[in-house]
């Protein structure tokens, strides 16, 4: 998929504009921020590929313990009245930097005066806004670990999972796994399936035989059964299957709507811990700077390691342009931190 960029300012450029504002006119809509935290549009998988790590520094160094040393066998008998043998650690580190997302729109006086309440006003902007940066947030974590640059290996589908009566879906993904595992030792806890790929693998003989081999509940044989996420993940011993279905529009602005699919016919298998940690390796987060002030606040009551929050900011109704503009935005940066703790097959669609 071809890489999107959208066009972004900073919260704050626009004020300038604004008679008579100072920062402590601009007001933090906590109602709305507390919407946008728990508001997730269907299908984004973004944040369960590369999780949302606060961070307290814009640009920092992430370290880490070389694979090496984690799979490096000592001697480990001690003799009496002797210290224990002394082992070295070697530390690595990559720079991170998150960059300002933001977008902005505005209400008019007119839309103000007409709505039931101004404040449902500011929330169906906010919504709206939120899904714009949450569907570019999407298509740049889809351009990342869907590159063979960014994973430890990657191939293309000798022949294509479409034939549903003679492909072999299943013997792919489990040969996958084995090779993804043997590359850092560690077995993928994730598989992301493109929309193509799923459809074709979960309607594929090969997988139906195996999970349904008295042909399921209903008439006309393994047809009648129905694979899902959670029997896939169980069948191929991972934590956990997605399915990118999310879409975006690929034509110009005022052009005939041409919804595309972000992720179409690839399968990316990954390990990352259950919870981010420093500790373990990774094969990726998203850190996002967290710091008093900034767009990016996290909500009272979220606790120490909670996300932190998009923040709603409004400011005051200009009168010169009839309208009263709203903000939303973040620092972020998507970081592939051991690209060989995942790998990609790709064209399942297709015969190569």
């Amino acid at each position: 998929m071809e890489g999107i960029t959208l066009a972004y300012n900073s919260p704050f450029v626009e004020a300038v504009h604004m008679y008579d504002i100072t920062p402590e006119d601009v007001h933090i809509d906590a109602p709305i921020s507390n919407i946008l935290l728990n508001y997730r549009p269907q299908n984004y998988i973004a944040d369960q590929i590369l999780p949302v790590v606060p961070v307290n520094k814009q640009s920092d160094l992430v370290p880490g313990i070389k694979i090496d040393d984690r799979f490096r066998t000592e001697e480990t008998i001690r003799a009496p009245g002797a210290e224990p043998r002394m082992i070295h650690f070697h530390v690595t580190s990559q720079q991170y930097f998150a960059v300002n997302r933001a977008l902005g729109t505005y209400a008019t006086a007119e839309e103000l005066a007409n709505a039931d309440t101004a404040w449902n006003t500011r929330q169906i902007r906010a919504e709206l806004i939120y899904d714009i940066l949450l569907l570019d947030h999407e298509i740049r974590v889809a351009n990342l670990v869907t590159s063979g640059s960014n994973v430890g290996s990657y191939w293309t589908t000798g022949s294509s999972w479409t034939d549903w009566d003679n492909s072999a879906p299943l013997d792919n993904v489990l040969n996958d796994i084995e090779v993804t595992e043997q590359l850092r030792g560690y077995r993928p806890s994730k598989i992301v399936f493109g929309k193509t790929a799923w459809f074709n693998f979960r309607n594929s003989d090969q997988v139906l035989a195996r999970l349904f081999p008295h042909g399921g509940a209903m008439a006309g044989g393994n047809r009648g059964a129905l694979v899902n996420k959670p029997l896939a993940a169980e069948l191929l011993e991972v934590e956990q299957v997605l399915v990118g279905g999310a879409y975006y529009n690929s034509a110009a602005e005022d052009a005939t709507l041409a919804l595309t699919r972000i992720w179409h016919d690839s399968v990316l298998y990954f390990w990352n811990p259950a919870r981010p940690s420093k500790e373990r390796p990774a094969f990726g987060y998203s850190f996002r700077w967290n710091v008093a002030g900034m767009p990016n606040t996290p909500l009272q009551g979220g606790g120490e390691n909670a996300p932190p929050a998009p923040i709603v900011k409004t400011f005051p109704f200009d009168d010169k342009k009839g309208r009263q503009d709203m903000h939303v935005g973040y620092y972020q940066d998507e970081k592939i931190l051991d690209k060989y703790l995942a790998c990609l097959r790709t064209g399942v669609g297709s015969s190569q």
